[in-house]
């Protein structure tokens, strides 16, 4: 089990770093780099380290905090992604999800191929109702067990990635959509009422995975 947690923190590491510093390499501002969920522990310049190491997140600066940057705790100098080239934009969205691709084909070789298609699937077939989520963990635990740190991080580095290319609030997947389909452009409202239609999904999963977790712990 240590395994599994230390595979999902190095693979939050990875995501969320790649991202910063592909967003640093092409000059635009870094407001916030979220390391985790709950009350903070650490706090230095944009980094901020939080108690439950299970999500994260990566803030740039925007167009209207850019005139005011130096009011933006912890910022660091740069553009507003908004002035970014959209191909700049898109590579940026992206780019922690092809580290974790990266990592995932070098622990499991053309294995992570598969593993990686498998994720949407499976991501979204264990949130539904039955017992196929609780069939999910209990498999993905047994793979803990029987392999090294290397697979395990390789693993779960493949399922992370496809979770975070799923059209959701809160994905680079969405992200990227947004931006290719051009809803960035709409006004705030529009921009909200997307933002808000694409959560429910969201919701949906993180509902049905808690239910598969309670019943994989309750047991047969």
């Amino acid at each position: 089990m240590l395994n599994l947690l230390l595979a999902v923190l190095l693979c939050l590491v990875i995501h969320l770093g790649v991202t910063a510093l592909t967003g640093l390499e092409f000059g635009v501002g870094l407001r916030e780099i979220r390391l985790g969920i709950g009350p903070r522990l650490l706090k230095a310049g944009p980094l901020r380290v939080c108690l439950i190491p299970i999500a994260g997140s990566v803030v740039f600066l925007d167009a209207d905090e850019h005139t005011l940057a130096w009011e933006v705790d912890g910022a660091t100098g740069g553009k507003p992604l908004e002035y970014a080239a959209l191909p700049v934009r898109l590579t940026i969205a992206l780019s922690g999800c092809a580290a974790l691709l990266l990592l995932a084909f070098g622990a499991l070789g053309a294995g992570a191929g598969p593993a990686f298609a498998s994720g949407f699937v499976q991501i979204v077939s264990g949130a539904l109702p039955g017992p196929e989520g609780a069939a999910l963990i209990a498999a993905a635990l047994a793979y803990v067990r029987g392999h090294g740190f290397l697979e395990v991080a390789g693993m779960a580095a493949a399922k992370m990635a496809a979770f975070n290319l799923l059209p959701v609030t809160g994905t680079n997947g969405f992200y990227a959509l947004c931006e290719i389909l051009g809803f960035q452009r709409l006004g705030a409202d529009w921009r909200r009422r997307i933002h808000t239609a694409f959560l429910l999904p969201m919701l949906a999963l993180l509902i049905g995975w808690t239910i598969a977790l309670v019943r994989y712990a309750a047991g047969p």
